[in-house]
């Protein structure tokens, strides 16, 4: 064994301590130990002298070595070209060496260990590679690294940098990869920026830059990822960006920029990836300015101001796999050139002003599909007449639209989300609820809230265990909840205000605690409010029974209810005395509002504020 050179047990599922034998392999030139061991890593492994690679990182999950109250023993190990300290945790009293001699060194991890730079690192005149994200550095991105002049890739995300860019740092000429997002940065990109010419991935994301980009980004035209997002820039982008003819990805989510961006970005053929959410970009987009990006494939624009002017038969050059494009204005008909992007498996076209109807094509084409968005338009007709075969997609947004007719048959037991609510579809719920279901649905969230549904409530919930949230408010439902609704006990939110709903406060939603929400409000609901609320249901943060016929008087066992927040027994037939104890329930006071607001008991009897 001592003969060995090349040792790699990374990520193998060992775990325990490392053997201080392992110090000696004396011809060991790779040791890679990463994402398995834990413990102290022993010093003696700084008797591998010939060492070129030593690898001891912990996992991102679960940082698993602990650093000796020195890190002396790497002064041993001059040949290192390569080492990855990342996630081993040092010590609150660390003596930090004063340098170390790695003159060969190339490659250094030093990613999520320290609140600090150790110094001997600003002397390592040959590192090419640099990480030493999510350490919680604090302060100004440290100046010695502009003695690392041949810095290639250099990674400072995830720290607590607040400062303007350096100023040094547009010097490193040989920078290929830059991240700094996640931090503080603030100030504006320096023109300077134009001097890289070597960049290939450039993240300055969520951070605070303003000002506007400078025109010199069009120098870097080697570069393939830029990440802008999660800052305050501002402006229209400029012509330069034209020049980015080796673009890929493209972040700009969450900035204030302005313009048409698609009139600047029109020449970038390679580019895949599209992030403009959230800005104040506007203006006509039209088929000549999508023309070129063949390779666009991910394209999220959403909340912006644009509009999309093409013709019936356009067929566009690019396959995308998602499109986001909330609250554009794309015309009043149904878009037809969807139906040429056979690969889309997301689509949000939501608040973008069609007034058709959905043709069976789309259902048709684009029925394995994992997430689709028509919410907030004005479509209009029934969706069950037209389906030919079930629907997989597993979330599905249709609300605030002008659909009606039975309820459609829109999945099968994969889904996980539906919003219906805000339409007008009418009859019973049973068959959409109860029918064709050969195993338990697998849907979280549930919301048919402000229809015309009707009729009793059907007692085939146990085939739903997997709710989280249930919105049936504002419907015509009568009778009493059904006793299957005990089976969910996953159930956080509860809405079922504003129905015709009679019978005494459904008992077997003692089973349901995890309840935060509950709203049982504007019903016919009867009988005392029962003690088993504040024994059963002590996560409940919100409790509305408002507006029923509930009687008798406010058990005290509410007290016991140290998340509620909101309070409302109003207009009800309550009797007796408030009880004192509800004044010091410390979740309604935290939300330091007036007692009148938290608390609403205003009943014949009873009245606050």
């Amino acid at each position: 064994m001592k003969s060995l050179n090349y040792l790699n047990l990374s990520n193998a599922g060992f775990y325990g301590k490392i053997p201080h034998q392992i110090g000696n392999l004396s011809n060991l030139l790779y040791l890679d130990l990463s994402n398995g061991f834990n413990g102290k890593i022993p010093y003696q492994i700084g008797n591998l002298t010939n060492l070129i690679h030593l690898g001891v990182q912990g996992s991102d999950d679960d940082d698993h070595y602990v650093c000796q109250e020195s890190l002396q023993w790497l002064s041993t190990l001059p040949s290192l070209v390569k080492l990855s300290l990342r996630g081993c945790i040092l010590p609150t009293q660390y003596n930090q060496p004063s340098s170390l001699n790695f003159s060969s060194l190339v490659t250094l991890d030093f990613s999520r260990i320290s609140y600090f730079a150790p110094k001997w690192i600003f002397g390592l005149r040959k590192l090419v590679s640099l990480q030493m994200e999510s350490n919680n550095i604090q302060g100004s991105i440290m100046n010695g690294i502009q003695n690392l002049t041949l810095l290639e890739n250099l990674d400072l995300s995830n720290n607590e940098f607040s400062s303007s860019i350096p100023v040094w740092l547009y010097n490193l000429q040989h920078l290929k990869f830059l991240n700094l997002g996640g931090n503080n940065l603030f100030g504006t990109i320096s023109d300077a920026m134009g001097n890289l010419t070597s960049m290939v991935q450039l993240d300055l994301s969520f951070n605070q830059l303003k000002g506007r980009i400078p025109s010199s980004i069009g120098n870097l035209d080697s570069m393939l990822e830029l990440d802008l997002q999660g800052n305050a820039i501002r402006g229209e982008l400029l012509r330069s960006f034209g020049n980015l003819s080796s673009l890929q990805f493209l972040g700009l989510y969450k900035n204030q920029l302005s313009g048409n961006p698609f009139e600047i970005l029109r020449p970038l053929s390679k580019l895949s990836v599209l992030v403009l959410e959230r800005n104040l970009f506007q203006g006509i987009v039209k088929e000549d300015d999508l023309a070129n990006l063949t390779s666009l494939q991910y394209c999220y624009a959403s909340e912006n101001n644009l509009t999309l002017e093409v013709g019936s038969n356009w067929h566009p050059s690019f396959q995308l796999y998602e499109l986001g494009m909330s609250s554009w204005q794309i015309g009043h008909n149904f878009p037809s050139w969807i139906q040429t992007q056979k690969d889309l498996h997301y689509l949000d076209i939501s608040n973008t002003g069609i007034t058709d109807f959905i043709p069976l094509w789309f259902w048709e084409t684009f029925s394995n599909a994992f997430y689709l968005n028509f919410s907030h338009n004005h479509i209009h007709g029934e969706i069950v007449s037209s389906l030919t075969k079930s629907i997989s997609i597993k979330t599905i947004d249709l609300s605030s639209n002008h659909l009606h007719g039975k309820l459609p048959y829109l999945f099968n037991d994969s889904l996980s989300w539906l919003d219906l609510s805000n339409n007008s579809f009418s009859g019973s719920l049973t068959e959409f609820l109860c029918n064709r279901q050969s195993k338990p649905m697998q849907s979280s969230f549930l919301n048919l809230a402000s229809n015309s549904l009707s009729g009793e409530i059907p007692d085939c919930w146990t085939m739903w265990p997997n709710l989280v949230d249930l919105n049936l408010q504002n419907n015509h439902f009568v009778g009493n909840l059904p006793f299957s609704m005990s089976s969910l006990t996953e159930l956080q939110t509860l809405h079922i205000r504003k129905n015709s709903l009679s019978g005494i406060f459904p008992n077997f939603l003692k089973k349901a605690k995890k309840l935060i929400f509950l709203d049982l409000g504007e019903n016919n609901f009867t009988g005392n409010v029962p003690t088993l609320i504040g024994k059963e249901l002590l996560n409940l943060k919100i409790l509305s029974l408002r507006s029923n016929k509930f009687s008798g008087h406010i058990p005290k066992e509410i007290c016991d209810m140290i998340y509620l927040q909101d309070l409302d027994l109003a207009n009800n037939n309550l009797n007796g005395n408030i009880p004192n104890c509800l004044d010091h329930l410390s979740a309604m006071m935290l939300r330091k509002r007036s007692k009148d607001s938290l608390i609403y008991s205003n009943t014949s009897i009873v009245e606050i504020g």
